[in-house]
């Protein structure tokens, strides 16, 4: 199944559901934007909450936590890269090995295909490569049954992935893009255990791989 979805992804921007409008819009252009990014783990290692700690920098005042520039290469595509950060306190811990803490800084490039334009409504359907760096805190179980002293470590991020999905873009008197960026994308990752010791807990540990993530985006168009 994963493979599947792996050539769908591939496939993505070739895929037209629908003739563009080609009214109102530029051959050439560049944006500029920022982002707030919310992910779902597809995991039972992990309970899922649409937050990011990046986000409270400030206190309890919401800031971006990624930014992205987007070139169109002609009327159909565009090639966008984008960069983030994501960090997350799951506390899932019924189920051994459990992910304790996440947080991760990704950059990706993307290509982009319009498929569908109503006015200034936009629907663009993109296929991703990234690169992450990071690291998740494993809970990898306890010494005795009450509970305590527990077995921890962590695992570092430093894979490529691939992904895929859409974008959702509304533009504002030509300028101004709102944007909401929808993708599922899978990483390649290996164990990267900062110990090696030989125990059941180790042998059963994977790191998180698949992820549906959510981007809440804010461009300009600077021509």
């Amino acid at each position: 199944m994963k493979f599947l979805i792996l050539i769908f992804i591939a496939l993505g921007p070739y895929l037209t559901f629908s003739k563009a409008n080609k009214s109102n819009t530029r051959q050439h252009r560049l944006e500029l934007g920022v982002s707030y990014t919310s992910i779902y783990f597809l995991s039972s290692k992990t309970n899922n909450y649409f937050n990011n700690y990046y986000a409270n920098y400030f206190g309890n005042i919401p800031n971006p936590t990624g930014c992205h520039a987007s070139y169109n290469l002609n009327k159909a595509y565009s090639i966008s890269l984008n960069f983030g950060g994501y960090g997350i306190f799951p506390g899932n811990r019924d189920k051994i090995p459990a992910i304790t803490q996440i947080n991760f800084l990704n950059l990706g490039i993307s290509l982009n295909r319009k498929i569908l334009q109503h006015k200034n409504f936009k629907i663009l359907a993109t296929t991703s490569l990234s690169k992450r760096w990071g690291q998740e805190v494993v809970l990898l179980g306890y010494y005795n049954p009450s509970g305590f002293c527990s077995i921890s470590d962590y695992s570092e991020y430093k894979s490529l992935g691939i992904g895929g999905g859409a974008n959702f873009n509304y533009t504002m008197r030509n300028r101004f893009i709102l944007g909401l960026e929808v993708q599922y994308a899978h990483y390649f990752e290996k164990p990267h255990l900062s110990n090696n010791y030989d125990s059941e807990f180790y042998r059963n540990y994977k790191p998180l791989k698949d992820m549906i993530i959510g981007n809440l985006k804010a461009s300009v168009l600077l021509f």
